[in-house]
């Protein structure tokens, strides 16, 4: 059971399991039909001022990327499961104290993501998009790569970026001209 609450323009505060996720279909630029998941209460008839549409960072023209992102949302706002193994929550898992129990337990390495290089993390992002295209979203549990991903990813620091003059002019200029982080 989740006893985290989600608050809404005018400071309504609801039970996280009375939120909902579903996609629509809609513009996301003239011309361009893409999928935006909105949150909402779960009864939208009586509370209609609490839908909210999400902006999802990936790929909006493919629903996968939203279910992603919805998942992600719901593992996190889970306070009965340890935090999503993922880059991004690298430096707080130690400040949960469900999280920081499951590493100590499970073994987990100390800042296992920092051994990764980007092109490494993007790796592994593709190999779990692959993944997630035939996952059975309604009956199957995770894969253990998820939720012990040190046991099946090996971290190469040799692949990681020295920051040479070289690497932040490549990085600048692919960042200025293509639009890439």
């Amino acid at each position: 059971m989740v006893h985290f609450g989600v608050e809404f323009a005018g400071n309504c505060c609801f039970k996280w399991a009375d939120i909902v996720c579903h996609l629509d279909i809609v513009a996301t630029r003239p011309g361009v039909m893409g999928f935006v998941p909105f949150i909402s209460h779960i009864d939208e008839d009586k509370y209609p001022e609490t839908k909210i549409a999400v902006q999802v960072p990936d790929n909006s023209n493919n629903p996968m990327n939203c279910y992603l992102y919805w998942e992600r949302v719901v593992r996190f706002m889970d306070s009965n499961q340890p935090l999503p193994d993922v880059p991004e929550y690298e430096s707080c898992r130690h400040l949960d104290e469900l999280t920081a129990e499951f590493d100590k337990h499970n073994k987990r390495p100390d800042k296992f993501w920092s051994d990764f290089s980007l092109a490494q993390q993007v790796e592994i992002w593709r190999k779990f998009n692959k993944e997630a295209a035939h996952f059975n979203w309604l009956r199957a549990t995770p894969n253990e790569e998820i939720t012990k991903p040190w046991l099946h990813f090996k971290g190469e620091p040799e692949r990681i970026e020295k920051l040479t003059w070289k690497y932040k002019a490549k990085r600048l200029a692919l960042q200025l001209f293509i639009g890439i982080p």
